[in-house]
């Protein structure tokens, strides 16, 4: 049975509604609720205004379309709802309305929308007459700029703090790399291979060069933990390794490599709670 159905008898529809009782339990509802709406019809001309206001767009409505009248007689809850959420330079919201007719039978979802934008945007219009309600909205439209341009300097600066954070990661990936590249030359000084430790070596270097070429000065201020500590835990050992292996002692080569090897692993560790940290 459908809702205009159901409010009939013997073919004669009765009509429920009553625009000035739907008006009176909107401003008792909105009474109870601390928002600026709220604050702005204590006043009691606002107050009385508004209600007039409210019986006459929902009656013009309902008028017009005759089928919402008992859809319209039950929604005071959702329109003094959706009266409490207005805030400067926002239009008055539908939402919540159209989804009680939805949820009440009385119309689908698509429909009930499309029904209850429509009074949304007649009731928001009428209530811009009311001098309280213009130099709201005239003042939140401003405030409603200024908030928007606060979100997207703010949007901006993350999506600045994520681009450095992320190049903080591919420098500490490069010295890692680098870390890498000086114990196979290690190695390969070792094996006496000398032409592969070169080629390995300029590897470590390109890398290391690499890391030190980011132009975001705040990366390269942040790294520098990163980069004493890859001097300090593979580059000097490295150069422990070249002299140990020109000395020609194989046992000091051999400790030497093994010392680089250590280091590697520990600066391993620290760049992992590095990139932690960031």
């Amino acid at each position: 049975m459908t809702p205009a159905a159901r409010h009939t008898c013997k073919g004669v529809p009765v009509d429920p509604f009553s625009a000035a009782q739907l008006a009176d339990s909107v401003i008792s509802i909105l009474s109870k609720l601390a928002t600026p709406v709220v604050r702005l019809i204590k006043g009691r001309l606002v107050r009385r205004k508004v209600r007039k206001i409210i019986e006459r767009a929902s009656s013009d409505f309902v008028a017009g379309h005759p089928e919402t009248a008992t859809a319209m007689a039950g929604s005071a809850d959702a329109i003094a709802y959706e009266l409490a959420q207005l805030r400067g330079g926002r239009p008055l919201g539908a939402t919540r309305i159209a989804e009680h007719w939805a949820a009440a039978g009385y119309f689908g979802l698509e429909e009930a929308t499309a029904y209850t934008e429509q009074f949304a945007r007649e009731l928001h219009d009428e209530l811009l007459g009311i001098d309280g309600f213009r130099d709201m909205f005239q003042a939140g439209a401003t405030i409603t700029i200024a908030e928007t341009i606060e979100l997207i300097e703010a949007a901006n600066e993350r999506d600045r703090a994520n681009a450095r954070a992320d190049d903080e990661r591919d420098v500490a990936i490069l010295y890692v790399e680098a870390a890498s590249e000086y114990y196979k030359a290690a190695l390969a000084l070792l094996g006496k291979e000398k032409l592969k430790a070169m080629a390995l070596e300029c590897n470590a270097e390109t890398r290391v060069a690499k890391a030190r070429l980011q132009r975001d000065s705040l990366t390269l201020v942040k790294s520098k933990d990163l980069r004493e500590r890859f001097a300090e835990l593979v580059e000097d050992r490295y150069d422990d390794v070249e002299a140990a292996c020109e000395a020609g002692s194989q046992a000091e080569a051999e400790a030497a490599v093994d010392a680089l090897d250590q280091g590697r692993r520990d600066f391993s560790d620290f760049v992992t709670n590095y990139v932690r940290a960031i």
